[in-house]
């Protein structure tokens, strides 16, 4: 994001305040998500475990409808006719 920010905000451009505060807000950013990930690993599951539980996804899964005797024996049937 460094780049970025030299790249796209210079001051001959936007003036010269606006990139220094984008560089700091892009500092107390970076501290923020290393601080995040510090937290993840040390106080909570890690980072491993965290991405496999976002992979997973669970649905609830739909239970087919039980089919009774009498309908499978006429499909049974109904085939050995066509035959």
């Amino acid at each position: 994001m460094q780049s970025v920010i030299s790249d796209y905000m210079r001051s001959a451009v936007v003036g010269k305040t606006l990139p220094i505060v984008t560089r700091v807000l892009v500092i107390i950013f970076s501290v923020a998500a290393l601080c995040g990930l510090y937290q993840l690993v040390y106080d909570d599951i890690g980072i491993a475990p965290t991405i496999k539980k976002f992979w997973v996804i669970t649905a609830p899964k739909e239970q087919p409808e039980p089919v009774s005797q009498e309908v499978e024996k006429r499909g049974v049937a109904g085939a050995q006719k066509g035959t």
